[in-house]
């Protein structure tokens, strides 16, 4: 926060700031993204999706993020964001993501602006506790387990040599990068509003291309990925940098295998 001497212009910076992303409040796109809206709400909202999804944040956490070890650091994760342990609110003060993509389809700082703007006309609410305590369930499962990942990567920082706060912020972006539903295009505003989970899926796909190869340049890059391991076996001879790799590639063929078994 900052406070500037010129009255207007820090009105006009605040309004400047809050109005970002303007763009997808067309009343077009308002008017059409009403049903996905709903949809994603009602999905979301479901307790056998929330069940779901924990499931497989555990498993994609387990492939894509290092040290983490599927439904104990998961549980653990959910009992600091209930109980509100030092590193929940850690998390929170390194600016991590809260809850899934419907929780992070809100623009915060738009919200604040018009809850004053009510307050200003008079008009004041409370949050029934039952409608509170609903929506906090719907988001726990996603949340813990980003805690989880949070609280290793900040462990495996300090263990390289980071301060605290340093390897806050490594862990923070950690987390976030785990599956980064506020991550898109400035032309993918309208697309993310009008399709249900479409960027969610997209951010996905990205995520585990870059966990697989490290980069997204190739088109070969599962292939490459499980190479060394396959050639290991087959009793090819690999390459300095396919040995480097071989325990990478026997890693990722191992949760490949696995994932396709659970997926049979």
């Amino acid at each position: 926060p900052i406070r500037l001497a010129d009255g207007q212009f820090g009105h006009d910076m605040l309004h400047a700031v809050s109005g970002l992303n303007r763009e997808a409040a067309d009343w077009w796109v308002n008017i059409l993204s009403l049903p996905s809206t709903i949809l994603r709400t009602g999905v979301t909202a479901a307790p056998d999706f929330i069940g779901a999804n924990f499931l497989r944040d555990q498993l994609s956490a387990w492939v894509l993020t290092r040290d983490f070890v599927p439904f104990y650091d998961g549980a653990r994760g959910i009992y600091s964001d209930l109980a509100l342990r030092d590193v929940s609110r850690i998390y929170a003060r390194a600016g991590g993501i809260m809850g899934g993509s419907n929780v992070a389809a809100q623009h915060e700082s738009r919200v604040k602006r018009e809850v004053l703007q009510l307050r200003r006309k008079g008009i004041r609410f409370t949050l029934n506790p039952f409608t509170r305590d609903f929506w906090r369930m719907t988001e726990f499962a996603e949340t813990g387990t980003r805690l989880a990942v949070f609280e290793r990567a900040s462990e495996r920082a300090k263990k390289d040599g980071l301060q605290d706060w340093e390897a806050t912020v490594e862990a923070a972006y950690t987390a976030r990068d785990y599956i980064d539903f506020g991550r898109r295009g400035s032309r993918m505003l309208a697309a993310r509003r009008l399709i249900p989970f479409f960027n969610a899926a997209l951010q996905g796909l990205d995520r585990e291309v870059r966990g697989l190869r490290g980069k997204i340049s190739e088109d070969r890059i599962l292939q490459e990925a499980i190479s060394p391991y396959i050639k290991s076996r087959t009793g090819q001879p690999l390459s300095l940098v396919e040995r480097k790799n071989k325990s990478r590639a026997t890693r990722v063929f191992a949760y490949m295998t696995m994932l396709g078994m659970l997926g049979i």
